[in-house]
């Protein structure tokens, strides 16, 4: 629920890496609305906010959910699935998931993501980078928090190098407003 920079962007970024990976179909849920900072993300427009409860999928992931509760409706197709993944690098994550990938002391589930990407030699795409780094920059305050480490810095220069541009990804997160917001602000 809420979704934030880390949620959507690492679905995005898991999105791309399997539809370009492995050429299979693969879905996206979300249990509220996409904020619209975010909807530049690659792909974002593609996830579902309701879906077909009568589906079993074979494979169901969680990106950067502390408890399986907050995924609210969306339950019942990580209750259903036939392999549940857990991924995320929150310290009170009970590992909810059939396997279960957890760094607490990762700076986000971005970087989760980008150092399995990285450990089994998996290309990371430019719609990927651009994912993965709007995941550690937002959930590492534009790399101003204590979770930023040095691994932290070297994932984000390599998502770089791999075509996320920072400017444009902070321009976006940050200093995108929809108009009726801008309205609002001078109204007050």
């Amino acid at each position: 629920m809420n979704p934030d920079g880390d949620t959507l962007g690492s679905m995005c970024a898991m999105y791309s890496m399997i539809c370009n990976r492995f050429k299979i179909k693969a879905d996206m849920s979300i249990v509220s609305n996409i904020p619209y900072n975010y909807k530049f993300l690659p792909n974002v427009d593609l996830a579902q906010r309701y879906f077909d409860k009568s589906l079993v999928y074979d494979l169901v992931i969680s990106l950067d959910v502390a408890a399986i509760d907050r995924v609210l409706d969306s339950k019942i197709l990580f209750d259903k699935a036939k392999c549940r993944v857990n991924i995320d690098h929150h310290k009170t994550n009970p590992a909810f998931g059939d396997y279960n990938i957890i760094e607490s002391d990762s700076s986000s589930c971005g970087e989760v993501l980008y150092n399995y990407f990285k450990a089994n030699n998996w290309d990371i795409d430019k719609d990927s980078a651009v994912c993965l780094y709007t995941a550690i920059m937002t959930d590492t305050g534009n790399f101003r928090f204590e979770n930023t480490s040095s691994n932290t810095l070297r994932a984000a220069a390599d998502l770089v190098d791999a075509g996320a541009n920072p400017n444009y990804i902070y321009k976006q997160c940050y200093e995108t407003k929809t108009k009726n917001f801008v309205l609002f602000q001078n109204y007050r």
